[in-house]
């Protein structure tokens, strides 16, 4: 069951991060949380491969590459998730993995509104 507190920290984006990258230009602020949350989609899906595969490289390398992603827009709380899932699978571990893979899906699924939104409020 999803801890509501945990998954709204997880979940939450510290745009002041992007800004610091990009500058205050909400176009470029749009297109990369756009190609965040795209990006993101499509590594937790490889993640999610790599697991089934058992393949503990590719689930660190996946994790280790989604939390600088992360890091990179200011998704602090799912940039710890990733952390953990780099720090398991280069111990060896995945049995843990599944539930923070899922911890991590929840959160940008949360995020979502935040990452996509800028676009609805431009229109």
């Amino acid at each position: 069951m999803p801890n509501p507190v945990s998954d709204n920290a997880d979940s939450a984006i510290d745009e002041s991060r992007l800004r610091d990258i990009v500058g205050n230009d909400p176009v470029k602020i749009e297109r990369y949380l756009r190609l965040f949350a795209d990006l993101t989609s499509t590594g937790l899906a490889q993640l999610a491969g790599a697991l089934a595969d058992g393949s503990t490289d590719g689930v660190r390398r996946l994790g280790h590459k989604i939390k600088g992603s992360c890091g990179m827009v200011g998704a602090k709380g799912m940039a710890a998730i990733a952390a953990e899932i780099e720090h398991h699978a280069g111990d060896g571990q995945l049995d843990d993995v599944p539930a923070l893979l899922g911890r991590l899906q929840r959160a940008l699924e949360a995020a979502r509104p935040t990452l996509l939104g800028h676009e609805a409020s431009r229109r």
